[in-house]
């Protein structure tokens, strides 16, 4: 596997997704002032081709944007991603770097895991005829531009000969003591709570039962929470409302569920369980 150097600015030739405003984005756009934006996936070639030409070009490629496996960003716009499903949309665009680089990074949340994640990266090796890198888990950006992956997420890579071992992203199992509970901030402190109800609604078309959201409630770990101030790069894939009873009081909380994979309520994270995916469909 390979790992870049992840201090801003980053080496190398660097292309980030213009969407505004956006934390993650925005500090990578602070660590890498030189770096040119990029709407759509042709820009995003387009962009990466032209620094690839210049005498001091060192052969290295960075695309920065939001994702989750098998998927990363490339612009607001419906279908503006590169996506293991969707290659016929950017195979040509991305066709247009092969021979100009030594190597191209992902800096997308989950974008190298799974076997989404693992085909992705090898049919974009093909694609450019060069090495292809991603996250299996989150990855954040710091103000000041540094980027760090999340405890448990490495890097995986592709070449244009072989496809990868899936390489799953980081998750935690459920403890039964734990299941229904809740660890929310209350006035006086924190203490845990019951989920009596929960609502999922994902990001894309579509509805969930409350019998399966619920069930989804339960496949997040959380009394294993941690608090991050420096902002991710996780594609929202959907929300989850829960209720959650605290003694006398009631307490609603409406989440940001990050790349299937990491349920975020403000700067609080928490893991879910491998079974979580599974509920999602996600393998």
């Amino acid at each position: 596997m390979s790992t870049p150097d992840m201090k801003s600015p980053l080496t190398g030739c660097t292309t980030i997704d213009d969407a505004k405003p956006n934390g993650y984005l925005d500090n990578a756009r602070a660590g890498n002032p030189l770096a040119k934006a990029n709407g759509t996936t042709k820009q995003a070639a387009s962009n990466l081709l032209s620094c690839s030409k210049l005498p001091k070009s060192s052969g290295l490629a960075n695309l920065v944007g939001h994702g989750c496996e098998g998927d990363i960003d490339t612009g607001k716009t419906a279908g503006q991603c590169i996506r293991f499903d969707n290659i016929n949309d950017w195979k040509t665009d991305m066709g247009s770097l092969s021979g100009q680089l030594k190597e191209l990074y992902l800096f997308g949340c989950s974008v190298g895991a799974g076997e989404d994640g693992a085909q992705l990266l090898f049919e974009l090796a093909k694609a450019v005829n060069a090495p292809v890198s991603a996250p299996t888990g989150l990855i954040y950006c710091t103000a000041q531009g540094d980027f760090y992956l999340h405890s448990g997420a490495v890097w995986q890579s592709a070449t244009p000969t072989k496809q990868p071992a899936p390489i799953q992203p980081p998750t935690r199992t459920q403890a039964a003591s734990s299941m229904n509970r809740a660890e929310l901030q209350v006035p006086g402190g924190k203490v845990r709570g019951k989920v009596v109800s929960a609502i999922y609604t994902p990001y894309a078309k579509g509805s969930f039962s409350l019998d399966l959201s619920m069930s989804l409630a339960d496949e997040v770990v959380w009394d294993e929470s941690v608090t991050i101030i420096d902002e991710p790069s996780g594609k929202v894939t959907g929300h989850l409302e829960i209720t959650v009873e605290v003694q006398d009081l009631t307490i609603r909380r409406n989440m940001h569920v990050l790349a299937h994979h990491m349920v975020r309520d403000g700067h609080t994270y928490y893991s879910v369980t491998p079974h979580f995916r599974h509920l999602l469909g996600k393998k």
